[in-house]
């Protein structure tokens, strides 16, 4: 499994940046319209290109869990489908209660309850840390959140 999209992890085995400015390859280089060194190869095309330390980890962790990887992609892939299908048919469902002004239903598999249409109030953080700086930082708190891993199937 080859990932290209994280090619910008190269450096060019030939030289340094002319500049001094940038470390990594020059089809990356935010400068290299201006800079007459420039290569316009891209590092997977190119034979002269080095992986940085990254990289190399990249790859390692594409090649020992490609299998792991591949079964979250089709895990997570699966649980949109369903999370859609799941939308679909509890808005056939509340369209049904409504209909026939059902407010729950209980039975041996399932109880399931309809919750009416309501307004919410809540603070604009955004609009309170701009005018009332010093109350927004009174009023904040801090939480530890554990690590964890996005994942976004293409």
């Amino acid at each position: 499994m080859t990932n290209y999209s994280n090619d910008f992890l190269h450096k060019c085995g030939l030289e340094e940046c002319p500049t001094g400015e940038f470390e990594g390859c020059c089809f990356y280089c935010p400068m290299k319209d201006g800079c007459a060194k420039a290569c316009d190869k891209r590092p997977n095309e190119c034979k002269d290109a080095v992986p940085t330390g990254e990289c190399v980890n990249l790859q390692i962790l594409n090649r020992d869990y490609e299998v792991v990887i591949g079964q979250i992609t089709n895990v997570v892939t699966q649980k949109k489908r369903l999370e859609e299908k799941e939308k679909s048919l509890k808005d056939k469902l509340k369209e049904a209660m409504e209909k026939h002004a059902v407010k729950s239903l209980d039975n041996d598999l399932v109880r399931i309850t309809y919750v009416a249409a309501t307004t919410a109030t809540g603070i604009d953080s955004k609009v309170l840390k701009s005018k009332y700086p010093d109350i927004a930082a009174k009023c904040s708190k801090t939480s530890n959140k554990s690590a964890y891993i996005k994942i976004e199937v293409k």
